[in-house]
């Protein structure tokens, strides 16, 4: 299935077969659309006449792809601050 990008909205989500993605449609760039990752990255462009609607199986993967990138970006929290501050316990 064709679509035209004038029927996009920015921020709609599509699927890039060339590149087996799914990207948030931002805008036209001379003859291609250009597509940002889920959860943010790197723009690219993407064939207007090859790109679709992505699938709600295809969004919620995307969503989930997303989501678990931004966690293993995230640094392990430290320990609350009233067990950090105790001292430590006799063991019997």
């Amino acid at each position: 299935m064709t679509t035209t990008s004038e029927s996009h909205e920015p921020g709609r989500l599509l699927y890039d077969p060339a590149t087996d993605r799914v990207g948030e449609y931002r805008d036209r760039a001379g003859p291609y659309v250009m597509l940002r990752p889920v959860g943010g990255g790197v723009e690219w462009q993407a064939d207007p006449e090859k790109v679709r609607p992505a699938t709600d199986r295809e969004r919620i993967g995307a969503g989930v792809r997303a989501v678990n990138q931004r966690a293993r970006g995230v640094p392990s929290l430290p320990p609350p601050l009233d067990e950090a501050s105790r001292p430590p316990r006799p063991v019997p």
